[in-house]
Formats: C-alpha cells, structure tokens, sequence
C-alpha cells in the first residue's frame, strides 16, 4: 500500500508541473486513481462429443465467491477539440473463494462420477481498455461521452484441496482466460450540486474466448496444456461514480460495478500425454463480477 501512496504522490508532483501548459492549450486531462474489493463467480462445462451428447455435460466447473482486492487507473485524455482518448487497467489479487468439480455419466447431470468441494484462493484477474470518445455537452450540468475501443479480460484461477495430502503429489490445477474485443459504450456525467457530481458508465463488447488449464494431477494429460477452451461471446458493464470535489483540482469519489459475461456453444481441446488430441463441445463460460471501491481524482484543465 505504501508503494501505491507514494506512486500517487509522484503522479501529483507530475500533474502540476504541466498544470499550467495544459491550461493555456483549452485542453483537460483527468487521471482517477482507485482501489476496490471485488467478488466473482465463474463457471464453464464440456460435452462428450463435439456433437454435445454423450453426455450433454460431462465435466463441470464452477468457482464460487472469488474475493480480492485490487487497484486500478482510469484516464480521459482531450486530444483534441472534443475527442478524448480513454484508457484504464486494473488488477485484483484473489484472496479466497471455493470452487466445485462434477462429472457425469448421464445427461441433465445425472449419474455423477466424480465430485470434489475445492477451494480457490490464489490466483488474479486484470483488465484494460482504450477508446476513442467524443464529448457532447448537452446542458451546462449534463454531458455525454460516446466512445469504442477495444479491451481485454484475463483470470488466472486455482484448484486446491483443503487439507493437503502429505503422502502424495498435491493437487495444484489451473485455468487461465483471456477475454477480448472491440468495445461500444457511453458515460453520462451529472452536476448534481456544485461540488458533487454523478458519473454513469454503460458498455458492450464482442469478446473471444479462451481458456487455457493444466490438471496437473491426471497424468494422462499433457502438461502445462491439458486442454483448451475457446468460443465467442459477449461482456456488458455498468459503472456508478459518485464525486466529491475539493477544488478545480481534485475530488474524491466513491464507485461501484457490475459486469456480466457468456460465452456460447465453442471447441474443447483435449491434449493427451501421448500426443493426442480429442475434441468435444464446449458447452459455454459464464462470469459475473461486482465490485466496490473509493479513489482520487485529479484533472488539469
């Protein structure tokens, strides 16, 4: 944390120096600093076949309750006239979460043959983004900012056991994800009162979809790949800000999110250890994020 404070402070020192010169281009720039508490809850499934029979699922993931805490930038950079560039990232460290197993032998989940009750407190997921925006002031207390772009999802997850075996190897899977595509969205600011504003943020992506696992305990795997997932699918967000402003300068706000993701129907790779491959369908991921956070803001103008 006090890496972060003083990468604030440096920034701040920054942002004056040029305070002036940007005054006298007309043009602004706003850097928002953040940190949050996130939770999430992830899952995908496979079929027996490509044909998505035999069984319908097979084999079933979920992870439950993923919680970290995280960082993150937001920029809105006016390049010229009324377009702005936008960029962010952010990064969530897993602190806890739990995950399940399942599969079957019969369709509608039915004849389970393994189950397993895991947990899942390693790992992280980050983001980021760039657009281009356009600024439309539509009254002196309301503006709206179309913008597109692209950005990019990831998720490295765990699977561990509670207790550890300490006669044998330790289970220690893995599934990384990278979801990414073009974005479309709009941000609607509202001047509430003179010094609290509104900031609401609403977007759309087209994503691809892939997933990458090591199962390392099954040894007729390939490792680190056992298998690969990809499909397309679609990501949707909204983004609350509440702003405090202490001067022209500077504000405090308060912000939360929701972000729902899917894929649908797409390709299950299976990598053996003798060089083989197998194919099935793959049945689809879903994610569902929210978070919670606090952050700075500090616009040259």
């Amino acid at each position: 944390m006090k890496r972060y404070l003083s990468y604030v402070l440096l920034m701040f020192c920054c942002f004056s120096v040029y305070g002036q010169s940007m005054q006298e281009q007309g043009k602004s720039w706003t850097f928002a600093f953040y940190g949050d508490d996130s939770s999430e809850n992830f899952q995908w499934s496979i079929a027996g076949n490509s044909n998505g029979q035999n069984p319908d699922v097979l084999s079933e993931v979920i992870w439950t309750k993923l919680k970290g805490a995280g960082v993150g930038l937001d920029v809105d950079l006016n390049i010229w006239s009324h377009i702005f560039f936008k960029g962010s990232y952010h990064k969530a460290f897993i602190r806890s979460g739990t995950a399940t197993d399942h599969d079957y032998a019969a369709d509608n989940r039915t004849q389970p043959t393994y189950a397993a009750f895991l947990k899942s407190n390693e790992g992280h997921t980050s983001r980021y983004s760039i657009a281009l925006a356009y600024e439309l002031k539509l009254h002196e207390l309301f503006t709206v900012m179309p913008y597109a772009g692209y950005a990019n999802n990831r998720q490295v997850l765990s699977l561990k056991n509670f207790e550890e075996d300490k006669g044998g190897k330790q289970l220690n899977s893995s599934y990384q994800t990278d979801w990414n595509g073009p974005l479309a969205g709009i941000d609607l600011q509202v001047a509430r009162l003179r010094r609290i504003s509104l900031n609401a943020g609403f977007s759309y992506q087209q994503l691809r979809y892939t997933g990458l696992a090591d199962w390392n305990l099954i040894d007729a795997f390939n490792h680190p790949l056992s298998f690969k997932h990809t499909a397309r699918g679609f990501e949707s967000q909204v983004l609350l800000r509440l702003n405090f402003n202490i001067n022209s300068f500077c504000a405090v706000y308060l912000r939360g999110e929701y972000r729902y993701a899917e894929t649908g129907k797409g390709i299950d790779q299976l990598f053996l250890a003798d060089g083989q491959e197998r194919e099935s369908r793959f049945n689809g991921a879903l994610r569902k994020v929210k978070g919670i956070g606090a952050g700075i803001i500090f616009s040259i103008r």
